[in-house]
């Protein structure tokens, strides 16, 4: 979608969000970017999150000339509750975007989220950026905008209802901030099972590396093997597993899964040999 169009359904998206998010506490928000994509930040999507109610810095157009601007990215940086990196080739070329994100990745783990403008390969800018979740902005505009929102704002529900003339958007509810407790059985090459009791707040990775959320010491389990979502949709706050391009795949019930599977409790999870028997999925609101 060209700048110019970006531009036209900014202000449809602004009306009809203004206003939503007051109830919640002011998130900080730092955007990641190369200069080359300095109109979409700027023109686009800085206004969409600060009309949601957010503080949001960027270095175009609020770096202040005159100081010392390393120690002022620094600065912004460590103030940040939320770090966006837009993705795009340019992004993937430059050294301060890669720079950032290697900060990031060292001390906001977990609050990270990729924003796809141009299609790039995110593992060119870090090795593990390419198992983080990222935000489509290539195409469905009004869709993207909402889903970012609510992963900011912890999953709050909007929906968009599309006419012939103009886009729409109707907001649903405001469900406050959400965390699941997944507690399980787990097996692993045959071994005695366990009792596990894993706590994920937006999303979790599942593998045997060492940079992982939660480890699954088996040879038969890739790296990086599956992410748990918090999501929320028409049914109300769920967890889904994804297989994020595992050796040896991810089962949910002995079917082999391709895309995102929610998950309820009764479910059995393979992942190599490591087995999951899932016994109760609680949903602690705060």
């Amino acid at each position: 979608m060209s700048n110019a169009a970006r531009r036209d359904i900014l202000p449809q998206i602004l009306q009809h969000i203004s206003g939503i998010y007051e109830r919640f506490n002011v998130a900080r928000i730092f955007i990641s970017h190369s200069s080359k994509d300095a109109v979409f930040v700027v023109e686009y999507l800085k206004p969409l999150l600060e009309h949601a109610g957010m503080s949001v810095w960027c270095s175009s157009g609020d770096l202040e000339w005159g100081v010392d601007w390393e120690r002022q990215l620094h600065q912004e940086l460590r103030r940040a509750d939320w770090f966006i990196v837009v993705l795009s080739p340019d992004a993937a070329d430059s050294d301060w975007v890669r720079a950032e994100v290697h900060w990031a990745m060292e001390k906001r783990k977990g609050s990270i989220v990729p924003v796809m403008l141009h299609t790039c390969d995110p593992s060119a800018i870090h090795l593990r950026l390419g198992i983080v979740q990222f935000v489509d902005f290539r195409s469905d505009l009004d869709a993207s905008a909402t889903r970012l929102l609510n992963w900011l704002q912890g999953n709050t529900v909007l929906s968009f209802a599309h006419q012939t003339q103009e886009t729409r958007i109707t907001p649903l509810a405001v469900e406050p901030a959400c965390r699941v407790t997944l507690l399980f059985d787990l097996t692993i090459d045959n071994s005695a099972s366990r009792p596990v009791s894993l706590s994920i707040d937006r999303q979790c990775v599942l593998g045997r590396g060492v940079d992982v959320d939660f480890t699954l010491a088996s040879a038969t389990v890739s790296r990086y093997h599956a992410r748990l979502t918090v999501i929320n949709d028409a049914h109300g706050k769920q967890l889904e597993i994804t297989d994020l391009q595992s050796s040896n795949g991810t089962y949910v019930n002995d079917e082999r899964i391709s895309g995102a599977r929610c998950l309820q409790a009764g479910d059995r999870v393979v992942m190599g040999t490591a087995l999951l028997n899932i016994r109760q999925l609680l949903m602690d609101f705060r």
